[in-house]
């Protein structure tokens, strides 16, 4: 759900006359009826000696309590090799599965080089709903953050025709959003703490007809010990209130139990 009050400011107006914050104020009270979806994100982190692709996917379903969200990462390091006068490089693969229904989390977790795989469980009293991977959280970050927002005109999203919403940002302000939206990267913390950001570009996609959420898009570059990283993250809703499916699958039902603490305090690993 959105929370909080839209940016101040907004210049152009779509031809209905609509501000951007007549639209964003629209989209707000349009995701609060938003029940069932399925969510598709890229992101995407590169520099020369390292890069890193995660692509995901998540299906809610909030009338029965349950999720679902799958995580493909991708990271190649590369190095120059002095005595070959060479460009190497390594690549590793990981992959991640949740499953939340009610009360009770499973995740599956493997590294596919080393050919790990490892299941586990935990419960809680306290709500496991979990909104990480959620349009929403990247949209109202840039909101929350954001000095001002403008109408950009209109474009077809998957055969949507959305309003298009961009975000200005003070420069504190980037560096929170990033640090929201991390990759758990080495450098990257450093890189915002120097103020060695160039830009951040933020935009919001919002159907015309229902006012939903289409996509948001978080795109930004900054300094890391001399050399340029490229950030973006990219989400995409479909499937709005659409019946889901979420079954978890035979191999969780004997997941390794861990308690709820050790999970949130990262207290377990593949390796053990």
């Amino acid at each position: 759900m959105l929370a909080g009050a839209v940016a101040c400011g907004g210049s152009d107006t779509a031809p209905n006359g609509m501000t951007a914050n007549d639209i964003l104020a629209m989209c707000h009270n349009a995701s609060a009826s938003i029940n069932t979806s399925q969510l598709y994100t890229t992101k995407t982190f590169n520099n020369p000696n390292f890069s890193t692709t995660i692509n995901s996917f998540t299906s809610k379903d909030r009338f029965n309590h349950t999720s679902f969200h799958s995580e493909n990462t991708s990271m190649t390091s590369k190095w120059w090799d002095n005595l070959s006068m060479t460009l190497n490089s390594e690549t590793y693969k990981f992959r991640e599965e949740i499953y939340i229904f009610n009360n009770s989390l499973y995740v599956y977790k493997s590294a596919e080089e080393i050919n790990i795989s490892k299941w586990i469980r935990t419960e809680s009293t306290v709500d496991l709903w979990w909104d990480e991977e959620d349009i929403n959280s990247l949209y109202q970050e840039c909101v929350n953050q954001s000095a001002d927002a403008d109408y950009m005109g209109n474009e077809i999203v998957r055969e949507i025709d959305c309003y298009k919403i961009g975000f200005t940002h003070d420069l504190s302000a980037i560096a929170d959003i990033l640090r929201y939206f991390n990759f758990n990267t080495s450098g990257i913390d450093s890189g915002l703490d120097n103020g060695n950001i160039s830009n951040l570009e933020c935009t919001i996609y919002v159907d015309r007809n229902t006012y939903y959420p289409i996509k948001v898009s978080l795109i930004s570059n900054l300094m890391i010990d001399n050399f340029i990283a490229n950030m973006s993250d990219v989400k995409t809703l479909s499937s709005i209130n659409q019946p889901v499916s979420i079954v978890l699958p035979e191999a969780a039902i004997n997941a390794t139990f861990i308690s709820y603490s050790d999970y949130v305090s990262g207290n377990w690993s593949i390796f053990k």
